[in-house]
């Protein structure tokens, strides 16, 4: 009886040793989770903010690689990275500087490494892990998640103000960039017509343009006379991207403007004579077609007026001394070459003379290619 009792132990203590080495030798259970992942921001950091869960009895020795793809765009950028998986939950993040990239471009590189950040566009980021050298129980698992990387609020449209309504055909648009890296980077403009319920993100989107140019390297253009003219009362939609290099960042909010007639220049004069500065003290606004036009009795051998330019919010734009001779002086200021005169907006110059006495002139200023 007792010999019976001994063998079937002994069967027993066979069948659980081999046992337990067949589940040595079934594959470690591992599960990875994308879904902490923010796939419109990724950068250095957010590329790996997710855990990896091992059911395995021990450490094992993995490689994880991780592919991020563009759609419709050769962007990409792909790495690897090779960590031990301790049994349970493992977070990723503190082996994110072992991990060894790749990529596309050198743009995408320089972009990815010196600024942190990613070109624009809808893009999939998959992670695969496997087994690393030395491991040959592990199975592949893989997930993938998707997004759309742009920054937005970091391209800001400035001038004209959204629905503004202009009579100038060739008006100053200007924008600003709030990247770290403005200065390296290089803009794209847009100007559509709009047509009627359309909203200016839709006219973008579907119009053709009537200007576009790219590669502009500052943050401002006067809308250029090779482009299509713009018409008196139509409404255009304007938009400004950024690139760094070939890589797009992002867009500006797209504005509207109107081009309207302009009323004020039925007021002006065809003949504008000289304005005697000294018989009259503020009392009135005349017109400067291109030339701001005053007239000067000199009564000094040496003599020079010092002049400052302010706008009607009083923000000073331009300053001069204007020498004189004795006798009459007939004084055209060609205000054309400064950009600071804007087509219809009212100014005021402070003019001072040899004997310390002080003059203001408001005037209007008006650009002749305006006038019928």
């Amino acid at each position: 009886m007792n010999k019976v009792v001994n063998l079937r132990f002994l069967l027993s203590l066979i069948l659980l040793q081999l046992f337990t080495l067949a589940a040595y030798s079934q594959s470690a259970g591992f599960s990875l989770s994308l879904a902490t992942v923010d796939a419109g921001n990724l950068n250095k950091k957010s590329l790996f903010d997710f855990q990896v869960n091992s059911t395995a009895a021990t450490v094992k020795n993995v490689l994880l690689k991780g592919t991020v793809k563009y759609r419709n765009q050769p962007y990409k950028l792909s790495y690897t990275l090779r960590l031990p998986v301790q049994p349970g939950v493992n977070n990723i993040s503190e082996y994110a500087g072992r991990a060894q990239f790749e990529y596309s471009s050198g743009s995408v590189r320089e972009l990815f490494e010196l600024f942190d950040r990613l070109p624009e566009g809808t893009l999939q980021y998959c992670v695969t892990l496997g087994a690393a050298d030395g491991e040959s129980t592990i199975d592949q698992v893989e997930d993938c998640t998707f997004g759309k990387n742009e920054d937005l609020f970091l391209i800001n449209l400035i001038d004209p103000e959204n629905k503004a309504e202009l009579y100038e055909l060739n008006p100053m648009l200007s924008w600003v960039a709030n990247y770290p890296f403005a200065a390296t980077l290089s803009y794209k403009i847009k100007v559509v017509e709009m047509k009627k319920d359309q909203n200016p993100i839709n006219a973008i989107k579907r119009n053709n343009a009537v200007y576009e140019e790219k590669g502009l390297m500052q943050m401002s253009i006067n809308y250029p006379i090779y482009a299509r003219p713009l018409q008196v009362g139509n409404t255009y939609a304007w938009t400004v991207d950024a690139y760094y290099k070939d890589l797009l960042l992002g867009g500006a909010e797209p504005w509207q403007f109107t081009i309207v007639e302009d009323s004020l220049l039925k007021m002006v004069p065809k003949d504008i004579s000289f304005y005697e500065f000294e018989k009259h003290q503020a009392e009135t606004k005349i017109f400067a077609v291109d030339s701001l036009k005053i007239k000067y009795l000199s009564y000094n051998e040496e003599d020079s007026l010092q002049m400052e330019f302010f706008t009607q919010h009083e923000k000073s734009v331009l300053k001069m001394i204007y020498p004189c001779k004795p006798g009459t002086n007939m004084i055209a200021l060609d205000l054309r070459t400064s950009d600071k005169f804007r087509h219809g907006k009212v100014y005021k110059v402070n003019i001072r003379n040899a004997r310390s006495k002080t003059f203001t002139v408001p005037f209007i200023f008006i650009k002749s290619e305006y006038l019928k």
